[in-house]
């Protein structure tokens, strides 16, 4: 497990002033003495200023030192990289000094402050007078090893003079407006933008390697949850985000890098309201947010700021340390040689974020499958989240395969789930049926079609356990289709409404008898199975967060897959589990307790904080194992198991942030 990084941030505006009193090698000591063997340092903020002399750029015009280089310097007399911070795609200096270079949202709308940010456009001359010519300074003068480019807006749809002249002379046609949202030619600037994205993406990389060929290049969020696709440089470098700082988005962006090569950056801040705070998060907070990276053996970039003076601000030391710690204990029960064992995998299709081939690329739409993930986590299930780009060196039929919101399936997937399935794979597939690009269903699903106006607009579910006297029967939320099967065998019906319509404004009680539609189909197909669930249970479950749905849904899984080599049993959920192997003998399980999240009622993105003491959950971990007396150890001591069949049980009061179990044979 990589240790910590740190990000000395500097966002300022002209009236600050920077570096009166610095300290900037006490703060890299810091650093050093936790371990750390980089560092992120500033270069050009969002209101566009450099923390350094620059011939290109704009100097923040109270700067008493060259920050930039002072850090760079530092950190290379202590064998630490200087990794430089340079906002991609805000710039508000240049902005007012180059209008010409603004991004255009729809005509005549612009996105500018009057002393902050504004977006610019990468293609009206900013990135080739301006951006680069930065790069090149900060590389040469203050000589960096990298940089971590902030994406921000950098890449969002832009109708200017010169985007509407490249898409014509690209496509041949106009390009269409935002207030024009059936234009057809949608269709085409979808796959423009990822080819124009793709195109400055390398040539920054280019630029850059051209002067320094070892030198770092990251674009924030390009090739993670956000932007989920393989752009230059993607699958052999550091994939780096900073998802929302609240349940379960820092959870969900450690698990999805965790399936790609090289281990990836979550960027979290340690401000208990965002980036422009100054009230730390509480040490209990910091504890969780570092052990749900660390869990995934991802590397925490901690996001901070100086103090202006050019210092460690008050809070700085004791976080890094905190951090560390818990850093330090965790490692020290995950061996080095251990790999992530999980049993099921979630694709994360492009299709979330580009839609049918492409064809809604840039245009702001994307889907995050947050239900399918809490209900995985919820069902104590060891899961990996993968993207398309990583799916063939994930892929195993020793493991199972979820698809859930999956409307579009590129031909190299499609091809490659094929494969896993003919060859004894097993999968599910829910909520929709995916599409190819002539539209037809994967001939592996059994299913020959599907009407194109929903049946129903909710289902209830079938009883796998006995109903207590008078309960209702299980509801789910969203649209319901009538299939037609092929090859497919129904396994399951659902339950219509009463008398199949509405009770006022909400959903209506259960019918009597089941629908003439099928809940759960059952494809065999080469050697393996193809499962389809004709509801939407993983999207309603991000809103209900169920307890009558968490528990069919995990009877469901125990039903499909019988293969799997640990659970974990948590009455309430909100405990994650995530299983490593160290050989064959040998499975590391990391727990992490979810409970006692506290939000503010207006901006729960920004202040999500845990309160002391956590709720305790008594868990039972399961494992499969032949050996009759296997060691179990928990957090470093030996503890108690039973054995019932295959499975070892170890009972596990989550009575602190995480445990850490061990199963040796």
């Amino acid at each position: 497990m990589k240790a910590i990084t740190w990000s000395f941030g500097m966002q300022s505006r002209a009236a600050s002033r920077v570096g009166e009193k610095p300290d900037l090698s006490g703060a890299v000591e810091a650093a050093a003495r936790a371990g750390m063997t980089e560092a992120i340092i500033f270069g050009k903020d969002h209101t566009g200023f450099c923390f350094y002399p620059t011939k290109t750029g704009v100097m923040h015009p109270r700067l008493k030192i060259n920050l930039t280089k002072g850090m760079s310097d530092e950190l290379h007399k202590r064998g630490m990289k200087a990794i430089a911070y340079v906002n991609f795609g805000m710039d508000g200096e240049a902005a007012r000094r180059r209008p010409e270079w603004r991004q255009e949202k729809s005509p005549g709308v612009y996105s500018t402050t009057k002393d902050h940010f504004a977006d610019l456009c990468l293609y009206s001359g900013y990135l080739d007078e301006y951006l680069l010519p930065v790069l090149k300074e900060l590389l040469t003068e203050c000589r960096v090893d990298g940089f971590f480019l902030d994406t921000m807006s950098a890449f969002h749809y832009c109708c200017c003079p010169v985007c509407r002249a490249d898409f014509k002379a690209k496509t041949g046609h106009e390009l269409p407006l935002p207030e024009d949202e059936n234009n057809p030619d949608w269709d085409l600037f979808g796959p423009y933008s990822f080819r124009r994205m793709t195109d400055a993406i390398a040539k920054v990389r280019e630029y850059v390697h051209t002067i320094r060929p070892e030198a770092v290049v990251i674009f924030n969020h390009v090739g993670g949850p956000w932007i989920p696709l393989n752009f230059p440089g993607v699958m052999d470098g550091v994939v780096s985000c900073d998802p929302p700082a609240f349940f379960p988005w820092i959870s969900l962006y450690s698990n999805y890098t965790s399936s790609l090569p090289v281990t990836g950056d979550v960027f979290v801040e340690r401000f208990a309201r965002g980036w422009g705070d100054r009230s730390a998060n509480d040490d209990l907070t910091m504890i969780y947010k570092s052990a749900v990276i660390f869990m995934y053996g991802q590397r925490f970039c901690v996001g901070d700021r100086l103090h202006p003076e050019g210092r460690l601000a008050p809070g700085s030391l004791h976080a890094m340390n905190l951090i560390l710690r818990n850093w330090r204990k965790m490692n020290r029960l995950i061996s080095s040689s251990a790999k992530l064992a999980p049993d099921f995998l979630l694709l994360y299709s492009e299709s979330f974020k580009a839609g049918k081939a492409l064809k809604d690329f840039s245009r702001g739409k994307i889907y995050y499958p947050l239900g399918s993930y809490r209900l995985l986590l919820d069902c104590g299930r060891s899961f990996m989240v993968t993207p398309e780009m990583a799916l063939a060196r994930n892929l195993d039929t020793k493991r199972f395969l979820l698809l859930a919101g999956t409307e579009y399936l590129k031909p190299e997937t499609e091809k490659l789930i094929r494969r896993f399935v003919a060859d004894g794979g097993n999968m599910l597939v829910g909520e929709c049926l995916p599409r190819l690009d002539d539209d037809s269903i994967p001939e592996w699903l059994g299913i020959g079609g599907e009407a194109s106006e929903p049946y129903q607009p909710c289902l209830y579910l079938p009883d796998f356990r006995k109903r207590i006297a008078d309960s209702e029967r299980i509801l789910v939320r969203g649209d319901v289709r009538k299939i037609e099967l092929s090859t497919a065998e129904p396994l399951l019906y659902g339950y219509p409404q009463y008398d199949m319509t509405l009770m006022g404004g909400g959903y209506n009680s259960s019918a009597a008898e089941p629908a003439d539609v099928p809940l759960l189909t059952v494809n065999r197909y080469g050697k393996g199975k193809v499962y389809f669930l004709n509801c939407a249970l993983f999207a309603d479950y991000a809103d209900s967060a169920s307890r009558q749905q968490r528990q069919w849904a995990s009877d469901l899984l125990k039903k499909l897959w019988k293969n799997a080599s640990f659970e974990l049993e948590s009455p309430s959920g909100n405990v994650e589990i995530a299983s490593w192997r160290d050989g064959e003998k040998t499975s590391v399980h990391v727990l992490v307790n979810h409970g006692g999240r506290r939000n503010s009622l207006q901006y729960l993105h920004t202040s999500e904080q845990i309160d002391a003491p956590q709720p305790v959950y008594e868990v039972v971990l399961k494992v499969r194992a032949k050996a009759k007396s296997p060691k179990v150890m928990l957090n470093g001591k030996k503890t108690e198991c039973t054995r019932k069949g295959e499975f070892l049980h170890i009972p596990v009061r989550m009575d602190d942030v995480w445990k850490i179990v061990k199963v040796t044979e």
